[in-house]
């Protein structure tokens, strides 16, 4: 589903590119790169540098006592706040490997090939509710990023409308029995 919505985007960007009356408004998620360049790299997953490394989540196999609770926001160029209201909330162990996803994916906008099967025991999810907020339980202490996805539609000059927003993420500390607040945004 994911890679349909991405790919149905790629080629939204792509017939803008082609056509003289597409404007690209600045509060795009890649307003400094060009409509085929976002295109290009939404309609091909980037490879992966970096491998799974086992070891580096052996602190992480066991369920814990330390939970995560926040909230997923961002804001506007005009300060107004967008909350991550139904949004998929991700939580995964700070190792090499996923360092690559935050670090391309969630802030670099690329999108990236698929996990390695063994990171999926390690990736938490739930889903916020109406106003961005969550609660992940259950955690082994330790370090985790956190990330979900805040979207919304903007007004183009010809009334056409156009995808905003991007990744709100953090990084947290997490501790056996006690809940860590992270604040997910940009």
């Amino acid at each position: 589903m994911q890679n349909k919505r991405l790919s149905n985007l790629a080629l939204i960007l792509v017939l803008g590119v082609l056509s003289e009356a597409c404007v690209m408004p600045e509060a795009t998620p890649a307003a400094d790169k060009s409509a085929v360049e976002v295109a290009v790299q939404l309609a091909e997953p980037a490879t992966r540098k970096r491998p799974f490394i086992s070891l580096e989540y052996d602190a992480y196999r066991a369920s814990g006592t330390g939970s995560v609770s926040g909230q997923a926001f961002l804001r506007t160029r005009g300060g107004e706040v967008k909350f991550g209201a139904g949004s998929m909330i991700h939580l995964v162990p700070v190792t090499s490997y996923s360092f690559e996803w935050v670090d391309r994916e969630v802030i670099g906008g690329e999108s990236l090939e698929g996990r390695d099967a063994r990171a999926e025991f390690f990736h938490w999810t739930v889903r916020a509710d109406g106003f961005g907020e969550f609660q992940i339980d259950e955690l082994p202490a330790g370090e985790y990023f956190v990330a979900g996805e805040v979207r919304w539609e903007i007004r183009g000059a010809g009334g056409e409308f156009y995808p905003a927003g991007g990744w709100a993420h953090a990084r947290v500390k997490v501790r056996d029995g006690k809940t860590t607040r992270a604040v997910l945004t940009r």
